[in-house]
């Protein structure tokens, strides 16, 4: 038995409910009925091209608008969900590619994902709002950013970084960070989320102004579902701590130095730590000399260069110990030097570097309204009553028992403790 059905069945030994919880109890032809070989996958097991270029409009009740972003996880779209009488609310619903909707692992990160996020409140942390589940696999809802990746942001400004808009987004960012590590796990005790994979793919900025850290696909958490195989490296190779590639202990420092690195590279505009291959990375992460920042690329102002120092140290000790730490120093130097800019220069900032994607996505959505019929606008019939889980996953028929198994483990150890986290 492998550390990830290891940690899957104690959770469920933990769960004190029976193991069909969620999807009604199973007959003992249907437990079975695992086995057979023969019966044909469903189609959300099916590699395929996902729900928009199956044809489908929707994410259950979700009107599928445009596809934000896609990565080597899933897709995010831009849904909109309509209510009684005209009522309607933007959201990104993010959905498993089709091929990995099958693979117990994907499937058990993205759950976890779910039952993390969904206890962060805090306004600079993209929060899950809902899970559910419909005939392509499981969804998780969000609200929906209006703006951009840090990332893209920076792409599209290779030369022109203003420190005073930078500093302050990375400073919201560590506050979203330290809300996710103080956040308590179900018994109250804290729950140990270390978020991995801190980057500027996986920061937003707002047209409001205001930067929210997302996707806690890869967080370490003490109450998760999964763990990682021993030796196993999660997150973005370049920004990752020495100690993720030592081996050793992970905590909520490992999130800084990534702020550092995210840091230093947006403000110098050169990428700390790429190297030639894989490799070559982690060996930089490990025994680079950190240039300070104001004598690299695009040169920004001394005053930073002590704060990216102490973030980047490769001895834990020796970082801030926390991001809120981290977030105080950045604030006070930057107070001191002018570099916090207001939310309206990064809102700014953001609107006239991607002016053509958002009018874009304001096309969609006026297109959509013209297809929608009226009558649909001003009353419509009764929604089921909303759930958590919106739908129960079919019974696998896999071709070998272990999987299938282990997907049913999996989903009935996540159902013990879903609503009761997402209802916080």
């Amino acid at each position: 038995m492998g550390p990830l059905t290891e940690a899957v069945t104690r959770r469920l030994e933990l769960a004190e409910v029976p193991s069909s919880a969620g999807r009604g109890a199973p007959s003992e032809e249907d437990a079975d009925g695992l086995v057979i070989a023969s019966a044909p996958a469903p189609a959300w097991r099916r590699p395929g091209p996902g729900p928009t270029a199956a044809g489908l409009r929707r994410i259950g009740p979700y009107e599928i608008v445009a596809e934000l972003a896609r990565g080597g996880m899933g897709v995010v779209y831009l849904c909109r969900r309509a209510g009684e009488a005209g009522f309607e609310r933007l959201l990104a619903v993010k959905h498993l590619h089709t091929h990995l909707a099958g693979d117990a692992e994907f499937v058990a990160m993205l759950l976890d994902e779910a039952r993390l996020a969904a206890r962060i409140h805090h306004h600079n942390v993209a929060s899950v709002v809902e899970l559910g589940y419909f005939e392509w696999g499981y969804y998780l809802v969000m609200p929906y950013v209006e703006g951009c990746a840090l990332g893209e942001l920076l792409a599209r400004n290779p030369d022109h970084r203003p420190p005073s808009l930078l500093v302050p987004i990375l400073i919201e960012a560590l506050d979203g960070l330290h809300a996710a590590h103080v956040t308590p796990g179900p018994d109250g005790a804290p729950a140990g989320v270390v978020h991995r994979d801190v980057s500027p793919a996986n920061i937003l900025v707002g047209v409001d102004g205001a930067a929210r850290i997302t996707d806690f696909g890869v967080a370490k958490a003490r109450t998760r579902i999964t763990s990682s195989a021993q030796g196993t490296i999660k997150g973005t190779l370049c920004y990752a701590a020495p100690e993720v590639y030592r081996g050793g202990p992970i905590d909520a420092r490992a999130d800084v130095f990534a702020a550092g690195a995210v840091l230093w590279s947006a403000l110098t505009g050169r990428r700390l730590f790429r190297g030639d291959n894989d490799a070559d990375t982690m060996q930089r992460v490990l025994t680079m000399p950190v240039p300070p920042a104001s004598g690299v690329g695009l040169r920004p102002p001394a005053i930073l260069d002590a704060i990216l120092a102490k973030a980047l140290a490769r001895d834990p000790a020796e970082r801030y110990q926390s991001a809120a730490e981290m977030a105080a120093a950045l604030r006070a130097a930057a107070l001191g030097a002018g570099l916090l800019g207001a939310p309206s220069e990064i809102a700014g900032w953001v609107g006239a570097t991607f002016a053509a994607e958002l009018d874009g996505r304001h096309r969609l959505l006026r297109d959509a309204d013209r297809r929608r019929d009226p009558a649909s606008v001003v009353v419509l019939p009764r929604l089921a009553e909303p759930s958590r889980v919106t739908a129960a996953p079919p019974p696998l028929p896999a071709t070998a028992i272990d999987i299938a198994r282990f997907v049913a483990v999996v989903t009935a150890a996540f159902f013990a403790g879903l609503l009761t986290t997402l209802a916080l």
